[in-house]
């Protein structure tokens, strides 16, 4: 449940840290006093989307935070498989606004506002007006009976299949399109692979010709340079080259030796230096004669990196990607030329997969008559206690075209007086109705969420009296065994609170100031008073609400023993 919230420059709210109790906390307040605001921190704490528009005028930061205690079971084990220890059953959900962005923690650590809106999904959902005009959507209908069928895995499974026949059929539509684009298609693409092909190029192949080339270009120096240092190491018929000289001190050292010890590291350095020499001097001889090169091979070699140079600017800055695009190139083509093979296997695939959906469908369209039936009985139960004694509910099945839903197109009918036929909830409940059906469908669902902490923001909009009083006594028997924040203006709602905090500003130096606290005995009687009657308030205004709040304390009993004992 939601233990605690603490708030820091939320709008008008500058501070404040609100207490939670398990069962229904209510809270009410004058018109523009906050309550919205209130609303609207709590989903900040938990990933909702904010902006630095709800900063309090003349601060920089804002920052809310939400405890959560007694988290076990399932909840725990889905935050686990979120990355996010619950240990000891709590959780600590942070989030800092500044202009810059934002700064999020889950217990202490740093998290994103996804991981925020993961964890708080698990803990918390909030039902408001808003909810009610859902309501009037078909579309939202089929998700209310999917929930409470608990077809979800059955939905995916359909799903999954769908999305596969959808994939077979896009695949084929592609193949079987213009087909003599298809035709212009693979004759571009057989000229660029007999191109590349027949150029038979090689990974490293214009790095060596333009070497080679630079060579060629250059070959009288460097002729004269290899000669020259030839005839250097090697000597000629004048004179000893440095290799001979070389290979005469080393023998003269390795003489020395045998007397002075101090000089055989000497004697093989040098013979060392000697064997090296030579290894250049035969270097150079070869590097000489593969000066002496044809010389039409320069010719072939410019060719050669011309024709590289023209498949570069078609297809790719290197030898590499030229490579690269011919296999892509041939892969396409032979797509192409598979064509009739490949359209035949995917129209087989695709009738299997059609089949497969179809059979998922029919299944998913059956589990979802037997909950749209029972779902429709539990909601009209919960309409009877809320002073809809004549509802009866229906759900409309029609075929549609296969979609990522199924096969079905629903929509709830609805008649609230007797005589009276179904018809088109969206088109004859009223507001007062639509908030209580919302009301009901919730009722009924609840029992199959594992969510600890349920918000109603002014679900009760639309109503009044007897209704209202209904309402009230729903609202505390759903709160049995969790915890139910309730956001109210009607005093028949919020006497059946068990916790009840005012939510109430005031203006202090030109400065508007919102504070929250909670009520006592006397202060739930003050408010309920002025809920009723407005201000002044009168002796008889507080007689009546110390009157409306013993009755709902008696209706509340009677309901805890007449849902526990029947």
């Amino acid at each position: 449940m939601l233990a605690e919230l603490s708030i820091e420059n939320i709008a008008v709210i500058r501070r404040a840290q609100i207490r939670f109790d398990q069962g229904l906390n209510i809270f009410t307040g004058e018109t523009g006093a906050g309550k919205s605001i209130l609303i609207g921190a709590i989903g900040a704490a938990l990933g909702s989307r904010t902006s630095k528009d709800l900063i309090r005028t003349g601060e920089t930061r804002a920052k809310v935070s939400a405890l959560f205690t007694r988290i076990t079971g399932a909840a725990a084990d889905k935050l686990s498989a979120l990355g996010i220890d619950a240990g000891e059953g709590e959780l600590a959900l942070s989030r800092e606004i500044t202009a810059d962005g934002n700064l999020c923690r889950i217990n202490g650590m740093s998290a994103t506002v996804a991981q925020l809106r993961a964890a708080g999904m698990l803990l918390l959902q909030t039902h408001g007006q808003q909810d009610s005009w859902l309501l009037s959507q078909e579309e939202t209908h089929l998700g209310f009976i999917d929930q409470f069928g608990g077809l979800e895995a059955q939905r995916e499974q359909y799903t999954a299949a769908f999305e596969r026949m959808r994939a077979l059929k896009s695949r084929l539509s592609s193949l079987e399109s213009d087909e003599a684009a298809r035709v212009r298609k693979a004759d571009l693409l057989r000229y660029q692979v007999n191109e590349i092909e027949s150029a038979r190029l090689t990974d490293g192949e214009e790095e060596e010709l333009s070497a080679r080339r630079r060579v060629i270009r250059n070959a009288e120096q460097l002729t004269e340079l290899f000669s020259h240092c030839h005839e250097i190491l090697a000597g000629n018929e004048e004179h000893a080259g440095v290799i001979s000289q070389l290979s005469e001190a080393a023998s003269d050292l390795e003489a020395v030796k045998r007397y002075i010890e101090g000089f055989a590291q000497s004697a093989e350095a040098v013979r060392n230096y000697q064997y090296e020499l030579d290894d250049l001097s035969e270097r150079l001889r070869e590097q000489l004669e593969e000066l002496d090169f044809n010389p039409r091979e320069l010719d072939e070699i410019e060719d050669r990196l011309e024709t590289i140079a023209k498949l570069k600017k078609k297809y790719g800055s290197s030898i590499s990607e030229i490579l690269a695009f011919g296999e892509e190139a041939a892969q396409q083509l032979a797509d192409i030329e598979g064509f009739e093979q490949d359209a035949s296997v995917l129209a087989a695939e695709l009738a299997e997969a059609e089949d497969t959906a179809q059979k998922l469908s029919a299944a998913l369209t059956d589990a979802r008559r037997d909950a749209a039936e029972r779902l429709t009985r539990a909601v009209e139960q919960e309409l009877h206690e809320l002073d809809m004694p004549h509802a009866r509910m229906d759900v409309s099945f029609s075929a549609k075209s296969l979609s990522e839903d199924g096969g079905d197109a629903v929509e709830f009918l609805l008649s609230v007086n007797p005589g009276e036929a179904l018809k088109p909830l969206s088109k004859i409940a009223s507001g007062g109705e639509m908030s209580r059906i919302m009301l009901g469908i919730k009722g009924v669902l609840s029992g199959r969420e594992e969510i600890g902490t349920l918000i109603f923001d002014e679900i009760d909009a639309g109503i009044s009296g007897r209704a209202a009083s209904k309402v009230g006594a729903k609202l505390r028997a759903a709160a049995r065994g969790r915890q139910i924040i309730c956001v109210t203006h009607l005093a028949q709602v919020a006497a059946y609170g068990e916790h009840h905090l005012l939510i109430e500003k005031e203006i202090s130096g030109g400065r508007t100031f919102t504070e929250i606290k909670p009520l006592d005995e006397q202060g739930r009687v003050a408010e309920l008073a002025r809920i009723m009657n407005g201000e002044p308030i009168t002796p008889l205004s507080l007689e009546n609400a110390r009157e409306l709040l013993a009755n709902t304390r008696v209706l509340g009993a009677e309901q805890w023993m007449l849902n526990s004992f029947g």
